[in-house]
C-alpha cells in the first residue's frame, strides 16, 4: 500500500484560504509543504504535528533553514517531532555560521550556541585556517552525515543510500 500524500499549497490563516492546514492533510501519511507556508502558518502546522503525532520533519533543500535569526528558521526549529532529518547539497554557502544554524534545527547543543561555536571553531577556522580545530568540528559533526560521494552513481535517492 502506498503512502496517502498531501500538498498544502494555501495558508489557513489567508482570508481568502477555504482550507485550514488540518483539513488539506487529513488522511495523510505525508504532508509537503513549503518554508514560505511553514513560516506563515506555523501555529497550524505545530497544531496538527502535535494532534496527530507526526513522526518526524524532512527539511528538504535544508540551507533554507541556514539564516539562524531568520523565522523560518525558528520554525523549523520549535516544530515538535521526534525526528528531524536534513537534505541538502549546500549546507555551507558563505560561513561556518550556516552550518551551525542547519545543526541548531537538527540537533540543538551539539555545536553549543552561537557565541561558543563562532569563537570555538568558526573564527579560528575562518580567520586563521586553523586545522585542529576543523579537524574537531569535523569529527563532531562526521557521524550525523550521510553523503554521497563524487565517485558513487547519482540516482537511488535517499533508499539507495540507504541500501548501500
Amino acid at each position: 500500500m502506498g503512502a496517502r500524500l498531501k500538498r498544502n499549497h494555501s495558508v489557513s490563516s489567508d482570508a481568502a484560504s477555504t482550507t485550514s492546514v488540518a483539513e488539506a492533510a487529513a488522511g495523510a501519511d505525508l504532508v509537503i509543504t513549503s518554508y514560505a507556508l511553514l513560516r506563515l502558518d506555523f501555529d497550524a502546522y505545530q497544531a496538527l504535528a502535535l494532534d496527530s503525532g507526526w513522526a518526524g520533519l524532512i527539511l528538504d533543500e535544508a540551507q533554507n533553514v541556514k539564516n539562524a535569526s531568520a523565522r523560518v528558521h525558528e520554525c523549523a526549529r520549535a516544530l515538535e517531532v521526534p525526528v528531524t532529518l536534513a537534505v541538502t547539497g549546500t549546507p555551507m554557502e558563505n560561513h561556518l555560521g550556516e552550518l551551525w544554524a542547519i545543526y541548531n534545527v537538527l540537533i540543538p547543543g551539539l555545536l553549543g550556541d552561537l557565541d561558543g561555536f563562532n569563537r570555538i571553531f568558526r573564527h579560528p577556522i575562518e580567520q586563521r585556517a586553523d586545522s585542529e580545530q576543523m579537524k574537531k568540528l569535523k569529527a563532531r559533526i562526521r557521524a550525523f552525515i550521510l553523503r554521497r560521494g563524487r565517485d558513487q552513481p547519482r540516482g537511488g535517492g535517499i533508499a539507495g543510500i540507504l541500501r548501500a
